[in-house]
């Protein structure tokens, strides 16, 4: 089952690979970008909060730079992340691709980045709601002031986007 959901999202991204050419042939980080360790949670963050792309496109920055696309496995990691989103660049936008998913099957959310099945969730009210059908990817909302929550949301929209180690 990991093998197929790989596979699916390879040829994805195969497929909207052509965002990136022409555009941005490489990837590179930029100074507002660096490796952020949230040590209470012994993970490694990499905040993208210059460039924008789609769900896909992230993946494939993220790849290219020897990461993946975040997981958010428990509450004390949401935390964690979304206080250093707070702190680093919450100015920037509220909006983040993490890795979660239902693109191998709808309403049957995995992550991108270790292909293992949601255990923990923080959905908005209302969420996922799968509008039009095409609410495939997962975002994760920060506002100072509120709790984050998760959406899913068209995997075409270009936000920025968190990596890990």
């Amino acid at each position: 089952m990991y093998f197929l959901k790989l596979t699916f999202l390879a040829s994805l991204l195969l497929a909207t690979s052509a965002e990136n050419i022409g555009q941005h042939n490489t990837f590179q980080p930029t100074q507002h970008e660096s490796l952020i360790p949230v040590l209470s949670s012994n993970r490694t963050y990499k905040i993208i909060s210059i460039d924008q792309k789609t769900w896909f496109g992230a993946l494939h920055a993220c790849h290219f730079m020897g990461l993946e696309l975040a997981s958010i496995t428990s509450k004390e990691d949401e935390e964690n992340l979304a206080q250093v989103i707070k702190d680093e660049c919450i100015a920037l936008s509220s909006r983040w691709w993490i890795s979660g998913n239902d693109l191998d099957t709808e309403e049957s959310f995995f992550w991108a980045s270790n292909g293992h099945p949601f255990t923990y969730t923080n959905w908005e009210v209302g969420q996922p709601n799968h509008s039009n059908h095409d609410q495939r990817c997962v975002y994760i909302v920060v506002h100072i002031g509120t709790d984050p929550v998760w959406n899913d949301y068209n995997c075409y929209n270009k936000y920025r986007f968190i990596c890990e180690i």
